[in-house]
């Protein structure tokens, strides 16, 4: 498994705003990725984002990283107050997940857009 990493820093104020870009458009072109795993987002109060893609291979991260609609969508980032982002990868050597809890109880924010990135998570953990 390989992990592509893409960090963002921006005001926490326009971190919503990022996390909805993330889910209004990221979400439905990775779904159709071959080899696409999972993407997690992580965030800090100082409105560092981190977006952590899992995929099946470097290769197929690496395709997905050259594919327009990738590259269009970060054209898009790059119009949002955080600016380009900083991208890093890693070799995935050991994971420990436990079964996820079901979204709704999960309240990472109040954002809606946060409910439906873990529903959507969840349902392609579930179903495979």
């Amino acid at each position: 498994m390989f992990c592509a990493a893409s960090r963002y820093q921006m005001s926490p104020r326009n971190l919503a705003e990022m996390v909805r870009a993330f889910g209004e458009q990221l979400i439905a072109l990775l779904s159709r990725q071959p080899g696409f795993r999972g993407l997690m987002l992580l965030s800090k109060l100082d409105g560092e984002l981190m977006a952590l893609n899992f995929w099946d291979s470097k290769e197929q991260a690496s395709a997905w990283a050259q594919n327009p609609e990738h590259r269009e969508f970060e054209a898009r980032l790059e119009t949002l107050p955080a600016g380009a982002s900083k991208e890093d990868s890693y070799e995935v050597q050991a994971t420990v997940f436990s079964m996820p809890v079901p979204a709704k109880t999960m309240r990472a924010t109040t954002s809606k857009v946060t409910d439906v990135l873990l529903a959507q998570s969840h349902k392609r953990y579930l179903t495979g």
